[in-house]
């Protein structure tokens, strides 16, 4: 499984014209480019997956994801109780997952 995790900008630097910022989570920092997040500026919250800032993030959606990599790990160790389970995936809980459209489309057809 693949997460992207959400980093703080601490520092941004560019060296022959490539932006890099160095994020930090928990006192651990790393350098991730910011070739895709052109408008990510000192500060600001961004999802980081190998080595990459995919895009960024508001505090509260980074502090959703948080609680969720938070209840995820208390799930695995096998010690939640519903409100810590609701705490970390309440979003999920009360939003049951949807296809997109054009995919909803095809249910119950026919397919080869």
């Amino acid at each position: 499984m693949c997460i992207a995790i959400p980093k703080k900008i601490i520092a941004i630097e560019t060296v022959d014209d490539v932006r890099r910022a160095t994020v930090t989570r928990h006192e651990q920092s790393e350098s991730v480019s910011l070739s895709m997040t052109p408008d990510a500026q000192l500060g600001d919250m961004v999802l980081v997956f190998q080595g990459n800032a995919l895009r960024l993030v508001s505090p509260a959606e980074a502090q959703q994801i948080e609680a969720a990599l938070t209840c995820l790990g208390q799930a695995l160790e096998g010690n939640m109780t519903d409100e810590e389970l609701r705490a970390g995936f309440g979003d999920l809980m009360d939003n049951p997952a949807q296809l997109p459209p054009h995919l909803q489309a095809h249910v119950g057809k026919k397919v080869l």
